[in-house]
């Protein structure tokens, strides 16, 4: 689900990605008005610090919406999450890029509620 897509009311994944830098989604489409809740984990295969930045943008001005960071070491898993208000028709994008620059990749895991 890594594609352009409209997501709906209920929830479901974006999906899961290995970072390499900075990654940013393709445009996500609110199928509905309500609270969109952004959420999941993210690892690195690293035993030293690691920390990773993910925002949700406004995809036609690119202004930051929310954002949340989270942190690690020695390969363990966090969590992050962060929500926002939408209407029906808003557009967005994910934005994820490391704060710290880990000797390895990293994974994230990307899941949503619209409600």
């Amino acid at each position: 689900r890594a594609g352009t897509e409209t997501l709906y009311k209920g929830s479901g994944s974006i999906g899961s990605f290995y970072l390499g830098g900075t990654n940013l989604t393709p445009v996500k489409t609110m199928g509905a008005s309500g609270t969109f809740s952004l959420f999941g984990t993210a690892s690195c295969s690293s035993s030293t610090y690691w920390q990773i930045c993910v925002q949700i943008k406004d995809a036609y001005t690119g202004s930051v919406l929310a954002t949340d960071y989270t942190s690690g070491s020695s390969y363990n898993f966090q969590y992050y999450s962060m929500e926002i208000s939408v209407t029906k028709g808003q557009k967005i994008q994910i934005y994820t890029y490391y704060t710290s620059s880990p000797s390895t990749d990293a994974k994230i895991d990307l899941d949503y509620i619209l409600e």
